[in-house]
């Protein structure tokens, strides 16, 4: 597949800022903590989101940036030509040294999701998606499964709000456990809904994402033909309360069964 320079700048760029990544995996001991004691911040995610922008500011000199660890700047999502960028999705795996962490960037223009790619460097694993060409993971097409509801191994993201999801969850394992094969949290949002676009996993809910934590996600399971919708079965917007990404059947027999799902 021949991919535009965007798509192509965004896969270097991930692959510089994982070589940084790894010269810190396995070797942090100091933490700092950003809204909470348990949303970490460490020297490996600001080394790497600036290898990032660094990297795409100077091929894309005029284009905005959005991204994680500063977050606090003023851009529009709107913007015509706008960079969503997570330098280190699961940083809480990456500090524990858990294998299941990713980069995740994304191009946006004129509002609409043109670009997406996820890497795990431990993995070698590199997901990539463009808009209307499909997806892809390691230059070979992916899809997302086929299989059934009761067939159905599902994934969880907490998100922002854990303490208030966390009974969401709860409600959601007592209904719904018998009916599938299993739940999964793993703790990385972009992976976690690659994973769907693969069909490793057969859905994946997601609560309270940030637009970093899910952009290039958004696009590659929509382009892996995973139904991609909010709690009213509408189209995700960046900032609704949680989505489904799954293929259809499931996707609308989880909305059928939502009530467990608000919060």
């Amino acid at each position: 597949m021949k991919f535009s320079k965007e798509t192509r700048a965004a896969i270097d760029a991930a692959k510089k800022s994982a070589r940084i990544l790894m010269q810190y995996y396995g070797k942090l001991h100091e933490v700092k903590h950003k809204s909470s004691r348990i949303d970490f911040l460490t020297k490996a995610d600001v080394a790497s989101q600036n290898t990032i922008i660094n990297f795409l500011r100077k091929k894309f000199p005029t284009h905005a940036i959005l991204a994680e660890e500063n977050s606090f700047d003023s851009v529009s999502l709107e913007h015509n030509k706008l960079w969503i960028i997570d330098p280190l999705d699961g940083t809480k795996n990456f500090f524990y040294s858990l294998p299941h962490f990713a980069i995740s960037i994304a191009f946006q223009k004129n509002g609409k999701l043109i670009s997406g790619i996820i890497f795990n460097p431990i993995t070698n694993e590199l997901f990539v998606a463009e808009k209307d060409k499909g997806a892809f993971l390691n230059n070979k097409k992916i899809k997302a499964s086929n299989r059934k509801f009761e067939d159905a191994l599902i994934g969880i993201n907490y998100g922002r709000d854990r303490g208030k999801v966390f009974s969401a969850v709860q409600r959601g394992l007592i209904k719904l456990t018998p009916k599938i094969q299993g739940f999964r949290v793993y703790g990385a949002a972009s992976l976690d809904n690659a994973f769907v676009a693969c069909s490793r996993l057969d859905a994946c809910i997601s609560y309270s994402l940030s637009p970093w934590d899910c952009a290039a996600a958004l696009l590659i399971c929509k382009e892996a033909q995973a139904k991609v919708c909010n709690e009213f079965c509408k189209e995700y917007k960046f900032y609704d309360r949680w989505f489904i990404a799954s293929n259809k059947k499931i996707a609308d027999e989880l909305i059928a069964n939502a009530e467990w799902l608000h919060v």
